[in-house]
Parts: structure tokens; sequence; C-alpha cells
């Protein structure tokens, strides 16, 4: 039997009236090479093309900051990219509640609990198709899996749930069950 992890929904929970932002995409978690940072990164530069108000929020720390600052050196999307640092269960609850979507594109995850807490705030959720995400996510019920290293597809599923009400509306009432 497999015991699935859980959230805590007393600090991770939607906000009443809190709107959330069309144009904030977010990532949470450490910083290193692991995490796929790079891939959402490369992604990015199709969605800012097309949208360019988009702007990609990443929330977390660790040592591979100052590789991922210098690959971003020379992209086009290094304007719409902000790094916030480590953040407190408030601060990810806040982000959780305004983003569009929340990616977590990781080449390897042990098992993703970015993932639930977004949903338990009602944020739609993208990740790879590794690790516990497979686990947690029904594509196109609950959240979007995306092969790694295929920017294309992980570009096209931020627009969708960008731009897509149905699928964005549909996913977003699944997420609660999922994490119910």
């Amino acid at each position: 039997e497999i015991l699935p992890n859980g959230v805590n929904t007393r600090i991770f929970h939607p906000v009443p009236g809190h709107a959330r932002d069309r144009n904030m995409i977010l990532y949470v978690g450490r910083i290193y090479k692991g995490k796929g940072l790079e891939f959402l990164i490369d992604a990015m530069e199709q969605v800012v093309a097309k949208y360019p108000e988009v702007r990609l929020v990443v929330a977390g720390d660790g040592g591979y900051l100052k590789s991922i600052e210098a690959y971003i050196h020379n992209k086009t999307v290094r304007n719409h990219i902000e790094f916030l640092g480590w953040q407190n269960s408030d601060a990810l609850n806040r982000l959780y509640n305004e983003a569009a979507v929340c990616v977590m594109p990781s080449i390897v995850e042990g098992f993703g609990l970015t993932l639930l807490e977004a949903m338990a705030c009602g944020c739609p959720v993208i990740a790879t198709d590794s690790g516990g995400a497979v686990d947690i996510i029904r594509n196109n019920e609950n959240g979007l899996l995306v092969t790694y290293g295929d920017n294309d597809q992980l570009a096209a599923s931020i627009i969708q749930l960008m731009t897509n009400e149905q699928t964005r509306n549909r996913i977003m009432e699944n997420v609660f069950k999922t994490v119910q």
C-alpha cells in the first residue's frame, strides 16, 4: 500500500477574496540542479514571447543560485524572473494564492510536497512526469504532467492554464478533492 503525504490545510489554504495574478508563474523549492529550473526558464522564453507581461517568481534558495543567475544572464527572460529567496509558510500561502500556476520542473522528485501545498491553496499545478508527481497528479484532471526537457510541451501547458478558463477551472476544482 502507498500512504501518501499530507498537507496542513490550516497553513496552506485559499484566502477568500485574494485575486490571482494571471501573469505570475511560481516556482517553489530548493535551488539545485535536480530541480530543473533551467528547463522552466527555457520554456518561459516561449511564454514571454507570446505574453510579454508574464513573470516567473522563484521562492527558494540553495547553492545553485549563482549558476542559475549566470544561466539567465544572456536570456531574453532575465527581466521576467524574480528571485525572492527562502519564504516562510505564511508568505508561501500568499504566493500560492496569488499565482496563476505553480510549476515543479524537477528531473527527479521524491514526493513533491510543493504540489500539495499549491493545490491546498487552489493553485493549478504543472509538474514533470517523474518521481512523486505521478502519484499526485492525474494529467488534465487535477494538474498537468509534462515530459522533462520538452520545452514546447511545458510552455504550451503554462499557456494553457493561463488562458484556457475551462481547463483552469476544472483543475482548480479538482485540486481540492486531491488534497482532501
